[in-house]
């Protein structure tokens, strides 16, 4: 028989205790979570800092460094369009560089397809939605995705649009000019015309342009059904895939040709109003009534990359920078601001001691120089994107600026208002 052994019977929870993990392995990882945790409360430090000082503006100290000139511009209107009826909400630019068509939206229920360089009505789509918050081009031209209260983003074929060129001597009642009819004369010298038309030729014709109507493709392409609220923005990645913001505080990626989403971006706690993607960065910032800009990389699922604050209300409208490297934001706080991606802070603050209301839409020029802003008060600003200072105040409007858009060759800034009516400007 073999002796018993000693057996230590333990009673208490409390004596259950492990023995303290002395390896080099273990000392290591420990020094490693230290090391994590130190360099994470400096992150918070600096993300703290008051950076939306107006004497902490990186963009203006080097300028003022390197003896940069402020940038001069003067803008002159040269067309101003009057839709039928209905509140514009949206326009957008074709992606075309030597197209001067543009597309707009009305409260009314009605998208129309203009030309901006002669100020026709090319041609109306009816919508299934009375209320459209948000239009674009797709990057072909020949479809127009458009979202609405209905919580669906609608996508419609684009009429095929032929110019006769031949110049007719009809002549063209003052009345109908810039109103929409199939028929519009136009008198642009060659100098003003050239900045819609790289080459200048189409400018220096004179007379009434009829446009043939061929209804190819007025009737709805698809419906994308998904969000459970309102469709606030629409953006082309490419040809087949397009991302929507709703205000259901989530963004969708689709895939048209199987008409399914890919992937539903989560993270706002409130309305996403705007939406802006940067195709050679592969990723898209998104606006919220949270008063939060988000970075996401729309290639894979997960949070989003970054998260930017600073404005105090609705951040309305965003907009990437010509090198996908920082966007601007405008708010209801009646700043915009300008966000670098690298540095994760704002480099630059737009705001004016005499503009006090809600900032509605934004744009850069071609070159980058130039940050137009649509405000509530019926006005649009032009502000040097390195100064921060106003460079010119355009007026005109009876009502709330809505949208604006600059042309995809930088030859005219085209701005929407509730007023019903378009404005097309140009050196």
């Amino acid at each position: 028989m073999l002796p018993k052994k000693n057996v230590s019977v333990i009673t208490s929870g409390s004596e259950l205790k492990a023995a303290p993990l002395t390896s080099p392995r273990q000392m290591e990882v420990k020094t490693a979570k230290s090391s994590v945790g130190e360099l994470l409360q400096q992150i918070r430090k600096l993300r703290g800092l008051n950076t939306n000082h107006n004497s902490i503006q990186p963009l203006n100290s080097e300028a003022k460094a390197q003896d940069w000139k402020p940038q001069t511009i003067k803008l002159k209107k040269r067309r101003h369009l009057f839709e039928q009826e209905g509140r514009i909400t949206s326009m957008h630019w074709s992606e075309d560089e030597r197209s001067n068509h543009f597309v707009c939206a009305t409260r009314n229920g009605k998208i129309s397809i203009w030309d901006g360089l002669f100020g026709v009505k090319l041609c109306e789509l009816s919508a299934t939605d009375p209320f459209i918050m948000t239009c674009q081009f797709s990057p072909s031209g020949k479809y127009v995705a458009a979202g609405g209260f209905d919580s669906v983003c609608s996508i419609y074929g684009v009429p095929l649009l032929d110019y006769d060129k031949s110049v007719t001597q009809t002549p063209v009642p003052a009345s109908r000019r810039g109103s929409g009819k199939r028929f519009a004369r136009f008198s642009l010298q060659r100098k003003a015309s050239s900045l819609f038309h790289p080459s200048g030729l189409r400018a220096s014709i004179g007379g009434s342009i009829p446009v043939d109507f061929k209804d190819t493709g007025k009737e709805k392409w698809l419906e994308l059904v998904e969000h459970n609220s309102y469709v606030s923005a629409v953006r082309y990645v490419d040809e087949s895939k397009l991302i929507t913001g709703s205000g259901d505080a989530t963004s969708i990626l689709w895939d048209l040709e199987k008409r399914s989403p890919i992937n539903k971006f989560q993270g706002h706690k409130m309305d996403v109003m705007s939406i802006s993607v940067s195709r050679e960065k592969s990723c898209f910032v998104s606006g919220s009534s949270d008063a939060r800009c988000m970075l996401w990389d729309y290639r894979i699922k997960g949070n989003c990359v970054m998260s930017f604050v600073g404005h105090e209300s609705d951040v309305n409208a965003v907009e990437f920078f010509k090198d996908g490297m920082a966007f601007a934001s405008a708010s209801d706080d009646s700043t915009c601001r300008f966000m670098d991606t690298r540095t994760f802070r704002q480099m630059q603050k737009y705001s004016d001691d005499a503009t006090s209301c809600g900032v509605t839409s934004l744009s850069f020029s071609h070159s980058g120089k130039h940050l137009f802003a649509g405000y509530d008060n019926h006005s649009c600003l032009v502000w040097d994107t390195v100064y921060g200072k106003v460079s010119q105040r355009l007026q005109g409007h009876k009502d709330r600026v809505s949208c604006l858009g600059v042309h995809s060759g930088g030859h005219a800034l085209c701005t929407g208002s509730w007023d019903s009516t378009l404005s097309i400007w140009a050196v």
